[in-house]
């Protein structure tokens, strides 16, 4: 049965047990190990009542309605893995997940604002490697449409060439395998290496912690967040509209404003169901393509002249 001295055992039981992805095993493991947390902190086996209460906390640190039902989910699996088995019951029947809307609520950048954040984070770029890897991320998912999970499993031997230019493959959202190939400027290209060439350490990870008891791990795309969020306070804009996931949202505005149609926006925002893209789309104009190339080439040209100077 259930007891709260070997609640985290059952929990490691239950992902061993998942049939679900690796990837997304990793993801479950991470949501339960902060609820394991939560409970480490009640005196007793949590009730109905804490888990809502740890739900209710969720939502007051900020997350996202999305990001929260998804942790309510996990715990719901947890418990009904729990009572199919045997081992006590579902206390989580009916409890609900935090409403979401059904519209896209992600503002996209202007092109001025995109400027003033790259601007910015480069001004930082050169204080310390960790102002710098900021630098490149931003530079990266602003150009490239890169989701922040796509970065967060990026490695160095993801790097490659093709037709003469240089690639990022990534695992796309809800894929196995990294056969999605993300098409890198030649100035973001040189970001990325100058960073790697900085940092001069065998860590595989394309982007890693610089310091604290996490340094040389992986980043997490709960710090890639934390990093865009607190660089956009930093020029001016503090708004829930505004997020990591604006930086994918402006590339696809900026592409449509470089020329792209519907499709080659669905092409370069890599999406399965051009539906998802017209979220995305407020004006269509038209002609052909490389447009990480044309929207690196227009927000980063300070860049490139101060590399020329």
């Amino acid at each position: 049965m259930l007891v709260k001295e070997k609640f985290k055992e059952f929990t490691e039981a239950y992902l061993l047990d998942a049939d679900v992805k690796l990837i997304s095993k990793l993801t479950y493991e991470r949501a339960l190990r902060q609820f394991v947390d939560y409970v480490d902190t009640l005196s007793d086996l949590p009730t109905r009542s804490d888990v809502m209460k740890y739900r209710d906390g969720l939502m007051s640190k900020g997350l996202e309605p999305t990001t929260v039902a998804f942790y309510v989910g996990i715990i719901k699996g947890f418990y009904e893995w729990i009572q199919y088995n045997g081992y006590g019951l579902n206390i989580t029947g009916g409890i609900k997940s935090p409403k979401i809307a059904k519209t896209f609520k992600r503002s996209s950048l202007s092109r001025e604002q995109s400027r003033r954040l790259l601007i910015h984070a480069h001004a930082l770029s050169e204080k310390h490697i960790i102002n710098y890897r900021n630098f490149v991320i931003i530079s990266l998912m602003i150009t490239t449409g890169m989701r922040t999970i796509e970065v967060e499993r990026a490695n160095k031997s993801d790097l490659s060439e093709l037709d003469g230019g240089h690639v990022l493959y990534v695992m796309g959202k809800g894929k196995d395998s990294k056969s999605a190939v993300i098409r890198l400027s030649p100035l973001v290209f040189g970001l990325i290496e100058s960073y790697i060439m900085k940092r001069s350490d065998p860590y595989e990870a394309l982007f890693i912690n610089h310091k604290g008891k996490h340094a040389h791990n992986r980043m997490v795309t709960r710090n890639i967040r934390y990093v865009i969020k607190d660089l956009l306070r930093d020029i001016n804009i503090d708004d829930k509209r505004f997020s990591a996931h604006s930086l994918r949202h402006t590339t696809a505005t900026l592409s449509l404003d470089e020329g792209a149609d519907t499709d080659e926006a669905q092409m370069l925002l890599r999406h399965s169901d051009p539906a998802t893209t017209k979220i995305y789309l407020h004006r269509k104009p038209k002609t052909d393509n490389f447009y990480e190339y044309k929207i690196s080439d227009s927000l980063l040209d300070f860049f490139e002249k101060e590399k020329n100077d």
